[in-house]
């Protein structure tokens, strides 16, 4: 590693929650199953998961405690493929995974799930200590490019090589248009980062919320 190139075998562009759950889960894997391995967040925010911090109100409402059924009859649309993911991590997983990380959870009316604290802050402190394991750059990507040696991405005065890429963009409107964005961008200029399987897309599901 020199002073302006960097080296990783992951990278996740997008310190949201979902990029957070992302690049903790990968740098967890590398931990624990080896071979050792590098996961690099560029994030061009000042901190990540600062969206985490307004939901429920400030409170975090963090998910909702009812079966997988209502989850998927209560998705926007196409609901029936979030069933695989739903049965891999399901929402007693969810709150066994932040309470794991010390975050005691309570089920409020309509099943609501907010951190006891009600404190979103509480959340947010725990998926960065969580995805500590991982480095976290906070710089804006300007540039992707393929060099000899594959592919770097340029953030701030800074390059970083990759092997993997997962984009982790919000689940709104607005989110699935920069995944689509990005994904054209890679299919028009890098198309061998999708045919040889480095391109990743972390699917966040939306939800309608009822009284």
């Amino acid at each position: 590693i020199d002073m302006g190139n960097y080296s990783a075998d992951i990278i996740v562009i997008g310190g949201g929650a979902a990029g957070l759950m992302a690049a903790a889960g990968a740098a967890g894997t590398f931990k624990d199953k080896g071979p050792d391995g590098k996961v690099i967040v560029l994030e061009k925010m000042a901190r990540p998961g600062r969206k985490i911090m307004i939901t429920g109100k400030g409170r975090c409402n963090l998910t909702n405690n009812s079966g997988i059924d209502s989850h998927i009859a209560n998705a926007t649309k196409n609901g029936k493929f979030l069933y695989s993911a739903f049965n891999n991590f399901n929402v007693q997983d969810t709150m066994t995974y932040f309470e794991s990380m010390g975050v005691p959870l309570k089920t409020e009316r309509g099943r609501r799930v907010f951190p006891e604290s009600e404190r979103a802050i509480d959340i947010v402190n725990a998926m960065r200590e969580y995805s500590s394991a991982a480095t976290v750059v906070y710089k804006k990507v300007s540039l992707i490019e393929r060099t000899e040696g594959g592919y770097t991405v340029t953030a701030g005065n800074k390059k970083y090589s990759f092997d993997k890429v997962i984009i982790a963009t919000d689940a709104d409107v607005d989110g699935m248009h920069i995944r689509l964005l990005l994904t054209s961008f890679f299919l028009q200029f890098f198309p061998d980062v999708i045919r040889l399987g480095h391109l990743y897309i972390l699917q966040t599901p939306l939800f309608r919320v009822r009284n």
